[in-house]
């Protein structure tokens, strides 16, 4: 009887690799958003850091959802809406953080990284210039790592994820 990999938890390793890309993602948001919203993603994201590796107690379902509606709420007190391009930024990232917070399967995981790809595509709302344009280049090269990470069936060093990342962001579209 043959078990779906996607249902199975990946490696604490692994693990240190979402949690980075989640946080160079973050970055360029934290001036953007109010300080509460900066510290209660930072919160939920140290806290399943500490769950993973010092075993701290992780929420229930009822505590999650009682955080995420809380926090919901907070950001259409703060915005006066859910929609547009602030709020919506903002709940986003307090989701995401939240999906962490209860990931448990590879799945929920790779989830995590699709959605840091959206914070990623949302921060060019904000600023195209150059600069900024290429520390969205390397997010993107680091969540595209991760993601290999989090798929490869045995440990391998850093440097090879981030190199078949970079050979699938530049992957040549006319020989396909």
């Amino acid at each position: 009887m043959a078990t779906n990999k996607i249902l199975h938890q990946p490696r604490p390793s692994s693990l240190n690799w979402v949690i980075a890309s989640v946080g160079v993602v973050l970055v360029p948001h934290v001036e953007r958003f109010p300080v509460w919203v900066s510290l209660a993603v930072a919160g939920l994201l140290a806290w399943r850091y500490a769950g993973l590796h010092h075993g701290w107690y992780q929420p229930g379902r009822l505590l999650r959802i009682t955080l995420a509606l809380f926090l919901t709420g907070a950001i259409f007190k703060e915005y006066g809406t859910l929609l547009g391009r602030d709020a919506g930024l903002a709940a986003l990232a307090v989701l995401t953080a939240m999906k962490f917070l209860e990931a448990r399967s590879l799945r929920d995981f790779m989830l995590v990284i699709f959605l840091s790809y959206w914070l990623i595509a949302g921060d060019f709302f904000h600023s195209q210039s150059l600069s900024h344009g290429a520390y969205m280049v390397g997010a993107t090269l680091l969540c595209t790592a991760t993601l290999v990470q989090l798929n490869l069936g045995k440990l391998r060093p850093p440097r090879y994820s981030l190199r078949l990342a970079g050979t699938i962001l530049l992957k040549d579209r006319k020989r396909v």
